[in-house]
């Protein structure tokens, strides 16, 4: 009984933290994230990198957990982060605003830190929403959307973004049996522990081969990008997908018209100017689309989670109530 509770109760936490937003048809999850990750890689604006680190965060907080989020920020991303910073500032040197000179003349200018700064938002936003986007958009979602227009090439990418997860996960399996045996890499000396590290490196290489050939005879034996070849598929626009299409295509529609008139232009050499403030009617405006379309799946999880516990309370209400009432 209480195995049985202790699995309940994992159910239960699991099904909490389910995303709606994944539940979405195929083509809105991609067009979502077609539209975010293209804006946050071309338009490199501070209030716009700084809404979308936040999405981004929030998101990833949604689908995986906050210790998930911290764990990858302090271990992955802050490090590459004052890396990008480190080189803008060592290697470029345009700007008028000079905070320090080397022997050599060069300058370190305050204008090459602020776009270093940004660019190092770009990537770390960058891979938050490639980490959201590996969780939702699955291979069969890609596989659906283009597997008959580019039956081969939709495999391959397929298999692409469902290869890190698999390697990291394989890894891990192949380190714990080289542990028990005493062959990992921080066992004995630093001849052995390289040793034992080239010898987990050809294990993950052929483990990745092997299954590279594996997946394509799987998918030649069942015929796959023949033509002619039908597939079952459970994908239906429905319409809430279509609400969600409308939003999407708005949000992002209007956005762009601010960005094209000019509105979040901005400069940074030889001076660095904002050109969204003062605030005006078409830059707020487009800052809430801006909003309102990166924060669409956390608003929409919050939205169901809000109706769904309404119907709770109205059912548990109905339960408790006298026959006479309930007539």
């Amino acid at each position: 009984m209480s195995t049985l509770w202790i699995m309940m109760n994992e159910q239960q936490k699991t099904s909490s933290k389910q995303d709606p937003f994944s539940k979405s048809h195929p083509f809105v999850n991609l067009f979502y994230f077609v539209c975010v990750i293209g804006v946050n890689m071309f338009l490199v604006h501070p209030i716009i990198l700084g809404f979308s680190l936040i999405a981004a965060s929030l998101y990833t907080a949604r689908l995986h957990s906050w210790q998930s989020v911290f764990r990858q920020f302090f271990k992955f991303l802050l490090p590459s982060m004052m890396i990008v910073l480190f080189f803008n500032v060592l290697f470029n040197h345009n700007g008028e605003t000079v905070l320090y000179r080397f022997s050599n003349g060069k300058p370190i200018t305050l204008e090459a830190m602020v776009y270093g700064g940004l660019l190092s938002v770009v990537l770390a936003v960058t891979i938050l929403w490639f980490r959201c986007y590996n969780q939702v958009m699955t291979s069969d979602k890609f596989i659906y959307l283009f597997g008959r227009i580019l039956p081969a090439s939709s495999l391959v990418i397929s298999m692409v973004f469902r290869f890190v997860p698999k390697f990291s996960r394989q890894v891990t399996l192949v380190r714990q049996g080289q542990q028990a045996l005493g062959r990992d890499v921080t066992d004995g000396t630093l001849k052995e522990r390289l040793n034992h590290g080239f010898s987990i490196f050809l294990v993950m290489i052929t483990w990745a081969l092997e299954n590279a050939i594996d997946t394509a005879d799987s998918m030649k034996a069942r015929g796959y990008g023949l033509s002619g070849r039908s597939s079952f598929s459970v994908y239906r626009l429905t319409r809430r997908d279509w609400w969600l299409l409308t939003i999407l295509t708005s949000s992002f529609g209007y956005f762009m018209y601010t960005v094209v008139i000019g509105t979040f232009s901005m400069t940074y050499y030889p001076k660095v100017q904002l050109s969204v403030w003062p605030l005006t009617w078409t830059s707020a405006t487009g800052m809430i689309a801006f909003f309102l379309l990166i924060n669409l799946p956390v608003l929409l999880a919050y939205v169901e989670e809000a109706y769904f516990k309404r119907l709770r309370k109205q059912a548990k209400h109905h339960v408790r109530l006298p026959d006479y009432f309930k007539q």
